[in-house]
């Protein structure tokens, strides 16, 4: 019996060994526009683009070269509408929380590795301001477009992880395919968020 648990106790150990932990920031941009825009007899909307994509990152090491890692990513979103009778700007702060599963090739420096798993998206901080003819103006957080500020997807990609001392230095692409739209305007979809969207980001951790 006691040569059971101690045999149980050294497995236990030799496993929890092979475990490990990372922690980085991974900062890039976007391959693709967040808004998708069509033409209307009505209005003129000018979609803006989103300059970075930035956030933290944490990794769970596994043995066999697998590995979990949950991303918090953020990155801006912002149009512009105006017609004969009105002028208005809106802005969002788009959150991803991508929590995917990793496999590494090799074991060398040099580490290609892919990826995939579920992406949860939120939208905050978001402001509408229309500015009237007639002089007035008005704010909303909750513009008549917004159809949820929440968002499920699947997200797939890989890169190449290189490592120097003990710094970990990731290029990678990836690509999210959200279920929903977050904005749509218009029973044409004048205006609404795209559901395909590519990133490159680089990764720098420990």
């Amino acid at each position: 019996m006691i040569r059971a648990i101690l045999l149980t106790l050294l497995l236990s150990v030799a496993a929890f060994g092979q475990f490990g932990f990372g922690v980085g920031i991974k900062g890039g941009a976007p391959l693709s526009d967040a808004i998708t825009v069509a033409e209307n007899p009505v209005s003129v909307v000018t979609a803006g683009r989103s300059d970075y994509v930035i956030g933290p990152y944490f990794e769970l090491r596994l043995p066999f070269h697998l590995a979990v890692e949950v991303d918090a990513l953020t990155s801006t979103l912002n149009w512009q509408e105006s017609a004969d009778i009105f002028a208005s700007q809106t802005s969002a702060r788009a959150w991803s929380f991508p929590v995917l599963a990793k496999y590494r090739f090799g074991h060398g420096l040099l580490k290609p590795y892919v990826m995939a798993g579920p992406s949860f998206g939120k939208l905050t901080s978001i402001s509408q301001v229309t500015n009237f003819i007639t002089g007035s103006s008005s704010s909303s957080q909750t513009p008549v477009s917004l159809a949820s500020t929440g968002n499920t997807g699947f997200t797939f990609g890989g890169g190449l992880e290189i490592k120097i001392l003990f710094l970990r230095v990731a290029p990678e692409v990836r690509f999210t395919r959200w279920g929903s739209n977050n904005f749509a305007e218009g029973v044409s979809n004048i205006l609404s968020t795209n559901q395909n969207q590519g990133q490159f980001l680089i990764g720098l951790g420990f």
